[in-house]
């Protein structure tokens, strides 16, 4: 789910297909420019209109997108969004209210949506990467103001069946673009939403009086299939969850052997696994048998092993 979360142009074809509002986009690859970007830049302008959005087709954070206002802009648009991949987005440009509301799965299958947050950005036109997290780069307002309950349940809805379209557990977010006429139109869904104080899902779960903990007590409760194990390192502990993709559950020795760098995509021995998560975050691991696995969280800390 993850994977396919990141991958925009498929996860906006299945939000469309399942009747979602998404903004029009196409896609391009790399090796399309190389003797007809004059067209394809064409081809955009007159599909899209200016401004239009150019992004890469799998970052987040904002990272490589740009709002072209005119045509003589989009040829540098293009290179910056391709620095990041080597697949980029067209999209037509939404003027309005910019929105995200996350879930939390519960044990039992249900889906609870959180409060939606309106992002207001501080830095930038739109809610950029330095928006995102500069100090001050945005306002979140909970709930939106002015915004009936029955538009917040559209979003909440909304963001609900994003969710199980993409097969996404414990957790998601998804971001929103409000038009003038108050369609919300889905941009993107972040299975791994931040978790920090000020990150939006758990500013939206403490407006409904849950604590980060409690918003992870949920996580871990509704996790199919997945095991929990203790790695001592010197005089620290990693607290490990993993969440097998099949039925079958990864050993302990199958994590503690096939933790992948995901810098390097090469497999670290048990001394360098604290190395990784502390500087690399959640990575990706493999089964001897090569059955996926997703690392859901990681904690390093400190501690008196005893």
């Amino acid at each position: 789910a993850s994977a396919l979360g990141m991958d925009k142009p498929r996860t906006l074809s299945i939000f469309r297909d399942a009747g979602l509002f998404v903004p029009d986009f196409q896609v391009a690859v790399k090796s399309d420019f190389a003797h007809g970007a004059e067209k394809i830049f064409r081809d955009a302008a007159r599909r899209f209109s200016l401004p239009l959005v150019v992004k890469p087709a799998d970052h987040g954070s904002s990272v490589g997108v740009t709002i072209v206002k005119t045509k003589k802009d989009l040829s540098r648009a293009v290179t910056e969004a391709l620095r990041y991949s080597h697949e980029i987005m067209f999209q037509k440009y939404i003027r309005g209210r910019e929105m995200t509301c996350g879930v939390l799965e519960q044990s039992d299958g249900s889906v609870l949506s959180l409060p939606p947050i309106e992002i207001v950005p501080r830095k930038s036109e739109f809610y950029d990467y330095a928006s995102k997290y500069a100090d001050g780069g945005s306002d979140h307002i909970i709930p939106p103001p002015d915004m009936s309950a029955k538009k917040i349940q559209e979003l909440q809805n909304m963001a609900a069946k994003a969710h199980r379209l993409i097969g996404a557990a414990g957790m998601s977010r998804t971001d929103f673009i409000m038009d003038a006429k108050g369609r919300p139109y889905v941009l993107e869904i972040n299975t791994i939403p931040g978790m920090t104080p000020t990150s939006l899902l758990p500013q939206a779960a403490a407006a409904l009086g849950l604590t980060t903990r409690q918003i992870a007590d949920v996580v871990v409760n509704k996790v199919r299939g997945s095991v929990a194990t203790r790695y001592s390192f010197r005089d620290r502990k990693i607290d490990v969850l993993v969440r097998a993709q099949e039925s079958d559950r990864a050993s302990v020795e199958d994590i503690r052997r096939l933790i992948v760098n995901p810098g390097s995509g090469a497999p670290v021995e048990l001394a360098s696994v604290a190395d990784v998560v502390a500087t690399t975050g959640p990575s990706e691991i493999h089964r001897a048998d090569q059955r996926r696995v997703a690392i859901i969280s990681a904690n390093l800390r400190d501690i008196d092993l005893g």
